[in-house]
């Protein structure tokens, strides 16, 4: 704003007055255009230095005082001008404002009128002195004239016009919206008819004051001065609210008709305003929501009145400079407005020009209607949501137009950071009068704001401070919140999991689905344990480097999943990630918090024009040691980012990497179990029923072997080397007896005996008695790049049998796979034979498992028999699998370091019309293959060394030949492998001849 110093030069009476930003504009151009230009081009055309002057007549801030300009042109010499004037522009200081709603308008026509057809007296609102030069005389003459306020143009927000000799002069009026807001009154192709000098303009600050004769007489009519009536004495004119320093600076700046282009310029220093502390301000402000329920999105209503005062005695009210509101707790930023939401850019909104904005449609969140006494409509606009910049998250720009005015005020929202509070600053406002600022921000399912989550009242507190000082006026305004109550102290979260496919023993992506009500309070923590058997192959995985996972930057060969997620209040929320945007992902990591595998969900927090960032939740992977489930332990949920409430209400991951994800062999009915925590700390455990389907037509087929050593001493012991193999494919192991031969009794003295205390196991099985250590376990599984190894132990249950524990480790000691396993022992009273159960194999994919029970002090075994090398040894063995098919084998045990075992020997050999018979000298126990030309193979197990009887009858082939011809040659050959030796030798009986009864 600019204010205005003037003198009445009929009264004597000088007054201050502060001029309306539109208004200020067109005083000064009206002071610019008295300097109607004449005379030929000269190359040093332009204003005499130091003509231009700018006083007021009362220098207190905000008085309604005359503002009064003078000004000379350059002359070639006396009387003669320099060269005729084209344009004349005038900016005055920001703050000087007039007020053209304070006097009536006159019609631009009849300001050169005579009476009583001219403007009313009413109209004018100050007069011009102009110097007028007579062309060849080197004479000049003052005129003077009356300034009009006239009705401006469309798009104009002022116009002033006074008439000298025969022309009429126009003052249009702007708002410099691309810079500082103050007024430029422009004087476009003035007429060449006059031969202008220089002058005196000078505009009332109360036109009012000014009735009455004057010393100064309008030569074309001879009618004295004066102003409108005593009962219209309203303030036309007013000064800056602001108090520098510094003087304030305008300047005018004028163009000849032969250099049309160029405007040469001329500052001018208006001396600084006083007295600012008594500058009145009384702003208020009130903030109402569309809605009083509780925590959904609703429309704000912002009014801020701040009251005009338009008594001539008084001041003005000071200008608006600064405007922080800080919005009640739990009034903050609706996330679901990001859907669809778009921004508005820096060219777009065209900050520090006056071009219209072209913003988007989709970046307007609101309306503004600003009211200004200085213009007969408000200005009326929209709220535009502006660009992230790396500094500034939620910018807001505020638009508003009318009567060639525009506004543009650029303004922040800062969120807190722990809670979401906004604080809204615009600061550096224009210094324009305004009586109220009415805002209104959509409302429905996008508003940009939510209400707080709890009833009560809500408090707006603002502090305004004007341009006249820097202590701001502080207000409240409140509202109540009085629906949707009970909600915030609600938490009823909703679970969904499952297979795409549960056929057992597949593999099918698993999907988890959590879910929370509107309103309720916010998820934070999940932890979830999945049923034994659905397990995932992670050893085909590579896992993601620890640094990567905490920052969710690993490579694609790590990924095993997506997740989307569903944020913020109301009935549409927004879902991420949206189309366009970073998609989400979940990677496979090592330990975390003392599990072995972990999760690293990443989720690029964008959505709409915003971007905050990369969210990374880890989730560590819990095995369990007896059955080997695994349970999932998330990290807390964010509940809010850079300030923004997320408000999660839907979260789902997929595990949907081809082969990840192994269904049980199991297909009784099972459960998810979860327990979900909110932000407040409520526990609510649920539960989904989880069932695989078809396990019944899994096969099963296991197969079962032994070695033992031959050569055995009683002090060691005897040793055992057993390994089961399952089929890719087929149904998994839940159970496993074993009934070891009499040949190889349990050992109660010293490793029964001496077994471990089970606390103690419990406690550190490391701490066992070297005693209770029998031996080591390896099982192999596809799920694992590599086998889960560990030793076994004999403990004691007080009043229990004994038991063997199997400790299983895999992806290293620390922090790695451990799984137990756990086997009775019983052993018979008579021959101490023992049967060894497992009764409770976890429901993994075990494609081979290998048990070692070597010899030693402390050995599991007896050796009775030193030597075990003369007859078959074999085990019972009983597998029972998850689907509940049973293989029930005897299993022979291959013993090692024997004597060379030689070949079957033929004693005799006989042929007849049925077959061939031999005696066979078996050189050992073992089993016998015998085959030929002709005959019927046949297999047969031989207990020891013995000669045995072997007959071999006619094949139906060996039947033809004979009948045919009436007689086969052939000459059977013996395959033997013995029982407790690796070798197999084989021997040839010589021809033999079988003949018909035709043919003998």
């Amino acid at each position: 704003m600019t204010t205005f110093t003037e003198t009445n030069q009929m009264t004597g009476r000088t007054t201050h007055r502060l001029a309306p930003r539109g208004l200020l504009v067109a005083f000064l151009a009206g002071l610019a255009l008295l300097v109607l230009a004449a005379g030929s081009a000269r190359a040093d055309f332009g204003l005499q230095p130091g003509s231009f002057t700018m006083t007021t007549a009362n220098e207190r801030a905000g008085a309604h005082s005359d503002l009064t300009t003078t000004f000379a042109l350059n002359q070639v010499g006396p009387g003669t001008p320099d060269d005729n004037v084209k344009d004349l522009v005038v900016d005055l200081p920001p703050g000087v404002v007039g007020n053209p709603q304070a006097v009536p308008q006159c019609d631009i026509r009849r300001v050169q009128l005579s009476p009583p057809d001219s403007c009313p007296m009413s109209t004018a609102v100050g007069y011009a002195n102009v110097e007028i030069a007579s062309p060849g005389t080197g004479a000049s003459s003052i005129q003077t004239a009356l300034i009009y306020n006239i009705k401006p143009n469309k798009g104009q927000p002022a116009a002033f016009g006074f008439s000298v000799l025969v022309a009429t002069v126009r003052l249009d009026a702007s708002v410099r919206s691309g810079s500082d807001y103050g007024i430029t009154v422009s004087a476009k192709n003035l007429t060449e008819q006059l031969y202008v000098l220089g002058g005196t303009v000078v505009f009332w600050g109360v036109p009012a004051d000014n009735v009455g004769p004057g010393p100064f007489t309008d030569t074309n009519t001879a009618r004295s001065f004066g102003g409108p009536s005593e009962e219209l004495r309203r303030p036309f004119l007013s000064n800056a609210t602001a108090c520098n320093a510094a003087a304030a600076t305008t300047t005018m700046s004028v163009a000849s008709w032969q250099v049309p282009g160029s405007l040469l310029g001329q500052d001018a220093l208006l001396a600084p305003f006083t007295h600012c502390d008594n500058v009145p301000f009384d702003p208020t402000m009130t903030v109402q929501p569309d809605s009083h329920d509780a925590g959904v999105p609703a429309g704000y209503t912002i009014d801020l009145n701040v009251p005009q005062n338009d008594s001539p005695n008084g001041l003005a009210e000071a200008h608006l400079k600064k405007a922080v509101v800080t919005l009640p707790p739990g009034v903050v930023v609706s996330a679901s407005a990001a859907d669809g939401q778009k921004a508005c850019s820096d060219a777009g909104i065209g900050i520090g020009t006056d071009v219209a904005p072209s913003c988007p449609d989709a970046s307007k969140i609101g309306t503004i209607k600003l009211e200004t006494p200085v213009l007969p409509e408000p200005l009326v606009g929209s709220v535009y949501l502006g660009e992230q910049r790396p500094d500034q998250l939620l910018r807001l720009f505020l638009v508003a137009e009318g009567a060639g005015v525009t506004v543009k005020l650029p303004g922040i929202a800062t969120p807190d950071p722990e809670t979401g509070q906004l604080t809204v600053t615009f600061d550096n406002n224009p210094q324009l009068p305004f009586s109220q600022l009415h805002m209104v921000m959509d409302g429905g399912p996008q508003a940009a704001l939510t209400n707080p989550t709890t009833c009560g009242t809500a408090t707006t507190s603002y502090d305004l401070t004007s341009w006249a000082t820097d202590t701001p006026v502080h207000g409240t305004d409140s509202f109540q919140i009085t629906g949707n109550c009970d909600r915030a102290g609600q938490f009823t979260p909703g679970l969904e999991t499952g297979l795409t496919n549960p056929t057992g023993g597949g593999s099918s992506p698993f999907t988890m689905r959590l879910t929370r009500p509107d309103g309720q309070q916010d998820l934070s923590g999940i932890e979830m344990s999945l049923p034994p058997g659905l397990v995932a192959r992670v050893g085909d995985v590579p896992l993601c480097p620890e640094a990567q996972l905490a920052t969710g930057t690993c490579d694609a060969a790590s990924q095993v999943g997506t997740t989307t997620v569903g944020a913020g209040p109301g009935l549409n929320p927004v879902f991420i990630p949206q189309p366009g945007k970073a998609a989400t992902a979940v990677y496979l990591g090592g330990p975390y918090k003392g599990a072995p595998f972990s999760l690293s969900i990443v989720v690029p927090a964008q959505a709409g024009p915003f971007d905050l960032g990369t969210v990374v939740v880890r989730a560590a992977l819990f095995v369990d040691k007896d059955d080997a489930h695994v349970t999932v332990k998330a990290d807390p949920l964010p509940t809010i980012l850079k300030g923004i409430p997320l408000r999660l209400r839907d979260v789902r991951v997929a595990l949907d990497r081809p082969g990840f994800m192994v269904t049980p062999t199991n297909c009784d009915p099972m459960a998810i179990n979860a327990r979900i925590t909110s932000s407040s700390g409520t526990a609510v455990d649920l539960s989904n029923r989880f069932q695989a389907a078809d396990c019944a037509a899994l096969p099963f087929d296991p197969t079962m072997s032994a070695t033992t050593r031959g050569k055995l001493t009683f002090k060691h012991g005897a040793e055992l080397k057993a390994h089961i193999a399952a089929r890719p494919g087929d149904a998994n192991i839940r159970s496993v007896a074993v009934r070891l031969p009499r040949q190889l009794p349990s050992r109660l003295i010293p490793t029964i005996n001496n077994a471990c205390l089970m606390s103690q196991f419990l406690e550190n099985y490391k701490g066992c008695p070297e005693q209770s250590y029998i031996g080591t376990t390896t099982a192999y599984t596809p799920i694992l790049n590599q086998p889960l190894k560990g030793p076994a132990y004999i403990v004691a249950v007080p009043g229990e049998v004994p038991v063997i524990e199997l400790k299983l480790f895999g992806q290293g000691d620390a922090a790695g796979v451990e799984v137990n396993l756990a086997g009775t022992v019983i052993i018979d009273s008579g021959g101490g034979r023992s049967k060894v159960t497992f009764s409770t194999v976890p429901d993994i994919p075990i494609t081979g498992f290998d048990m070692e029970l070597p010899t030693g002090p402390h050995s599991m075994l007896d050796a009775p028999s030193k030597d075990l090398c003369g007859g078959p040894i074999t085990m019972d063995v009983s597998v029972i699998a998850q689907n509940g098919k049973r293989q029930d084998r005897t299993t022979p045990i291959t013993v090692k370091d024997c004597p060379k075992v030689g070949k079957p020997k033929v004693v005799k050999a006989t042929a007849s019309r049925s077959g061939v018979r031999l005696r066979v000298q078996a050189p050992a126990a073992g089993l016998l293959n015998v085959s030929g030309n002709g005959l019927k193979p046949v297999r047969r197990r031989l207990d020891r060394k013995l000669v045995y009887v072997v007959t071999l009858p006619l094949s139906d082939a060996g039947k033809k030949a004979l009948a045919k011809t009436g007689r086969l040659t052939t000459r059977p050959t013996l395959t033997f492998k013995p029982t407790n030796a690796p070798k197999t030798s084989t021997v040839r009986t010589s021809k033999l001849t079988i003949r018909s009864r035709a043919a003998r």
